[in-house]
């Protein structure tokens, strides 16, 4: 796996250069491989990332630092970008720009703690262009999480695909805003939302804000949002095999979140999810 980060930066204090505001790293033609971003080393620095054509790239960033990364991926290339973040809350702000036929799968698994501004643009520049993002997020106590992801098609043929689940305990907040563009000429495009919140307690706050901009006829597009009380039909019949109240409504919690666990390849990070999850809940 390649340290994206810590060989640079390491190079540049230790000949005590003068660290610039922005860090820009490309990657060749074809490569094959994994590459670990820690965002504690960015300390707030902008990071733009190019993968050029046919690269095949899995993405893991760990680290709570505010960031803003930008990423431009190649024709025919496929990225794969896991996020996940357990400790305090942050802004982040994440671009991607897509050229024909490039393919991109985002999953962040969101258990920190604390206030949250996280902020995707995913641009599909060109044609046969595909992004799909997956989002599990846990507010309690009095966090407040407001996750932004727009989608901008651009060229024919291009598709995305949004799910947000999100789960609100205690006086926390949780806003999700999803926006799906689909520009004029843009034909057999394809946009979908599905955004859920599931809320325990009377004193939370949640809104699921879909929104479609669609200026091409021949396209699909849809949207779904759900924001709700925890059923108590499915407490009720697990308290009457025997479960507690409080450990009914954590293995709901349980099965609604975990499966932002499928998306992730390492053990040690599935692990780490895992554990999170039952932290927070």
């Amino acid at each position: 796996m390649i340290d994206l980060l810590r060989e640079t930066l390491s190079k540049e204090i230790g000949e005590k250069k003068e660290l610039s505001e922005e860090l820009f790293f490309s990657f060749n033609e074809e490569i094959n491989d994994k590459v670990c971003i820690n965002l504690d080393l960015l300390k707030n620095k902008k990071l733009t990332i190019e993968c050029r054509k046919n690269c095949h790239i899995n993405f893991f960033e760990i680290g709570e630092n505010n960031s803003n990364i930008h990423y431009i991926i190649g024709e025919d290339s496929e990225i794969k970008m896991t996020l996940f973040s357990s400790s305090k809350g942050a802004n982040k702000v994440y671009t991607f720009d897509l050229s024909n036929s490039a393919n991109l799968t985002c999953a962040y698994a969101d258990f920190c703690f604390g206030d949250e501004n996280f902020e995707v643009n995913i641009n599909l520049k060109g044609e046969n262009s595909k992004a799909i993002w997956r989002l599990a997020t846990l507010a309690s106590n009095d966090d407040k999480k407001r996750i932004s992801v727009s989608f901008n098609h651009e060229d024919i043929n291009t598709y995305s695909e949004m799910n947000n689940y999100g789960v609100s305990k205690d006086d926390s907040e949780i806003r999700f805003l999803g926006t799906s563009t689909i520009k004029n000429k843009a034909k057999k495009s394809a946009a979908h939302q599905n955004a859920r919140i599931m809320v325990f307690d009377e004193r939370c706050r949640a809104e699921a804000d879909p929104v479609l901009c669609i200026d091409e006829n021949d396209v699909e597009a849809s949207h779904a949002s759900v924001v709700g009380k925890i059923n108590e039909d499915h407490v009720f019949y697990l308290c009457s095999r025997g479960l507690s109240e409080s450990e009914a409504k954590k293995l709901i919690t349980l099965g609604y979140l975990n499966p932002i666990i499928e998306f992730f390849d390492d053990e040690n990070s599935k692990n780490n999810i895992a554990i999170a999850i039952e932290k927070k809940v």
